[in-house]
């Protein structure tokens, strides 16, 4: 077994490790702010004068957006490519971290979360699929043991990170 297959994008070959590592870092970022987010929920309440099941739609709109833009993966790659498609779904995820990090008010976090959970839906099921691509037969268990790795580390990191985070700065670093 060759470990070092690389593939060819574009007329450059990329070295399989790298795809799978830019593949999977976004893609662990999204489980992140997934799981972080519950620990922050009374700091974020008390810091905009919200009740907690005010602050809680910062959690509710995140998982809406993300469980409504998942099932869509296959139409966006189908229309816009699967290089351009991970591109625009990790900007939008990027637009909405950013956005949440300097909302003014609840309202603005919560719709910076929608925006989040737009990017960040389609993140998984894409990812899987780059994955699945870029390694050859005989390696795509260990493609899907690397996923499977990098969202639980991420899903179960989350609420130590955000706790660390909240407890020694500001919840608003979290966001990014």
């Amino acid at each position: 077994m060759d470990n070092t297959k690389s593939i060819n994008m574009d007329s450059k070959n990329i070295p399989v490790w790298l795809v799978a590592l830019t593949i999977l870092f976004p893609t662990a970022f999204a489980m992140l702010a997934t799981s972080e987010t519950n620990v922050a929920i009374p700091h974020i309440a008390g810091y905009f004068g919200a009740t907690l099941d005010e602050a809680n739609w910062v959690i509710t709109s995140y998982m809406v957006a993300n469980a409504v833009f998942l099932p869509l993966t296959g139409w966006f790659e189908n229309l816009f490519g699967r290089k351009s498609f991970l591109k625009i779904f990790i900007s939008i995820f990027t637009i909405g971290s950013i956005m949440c990090a300097f909302a003014t008010s609840l309202d603005m976090m919560i719709v910076g979360r929608v925006i989040q959970g737009i990017g960040g839906g389609p993140l998984m099921p894409i990812s899987q699929a780059i994955l699945i691509a870029s390694f050859p037969f005989e390696q795509r268990g260990r493609a899907m043991a690397l996923f499977a790795l990098s969202v639980m580390v991420s899903s179960i990191m989350g609420p130590t990170v955000g706790g660390f985070i909240v407890d020694n700065s500001s919840w608003q670093w979290f966001t990014l």
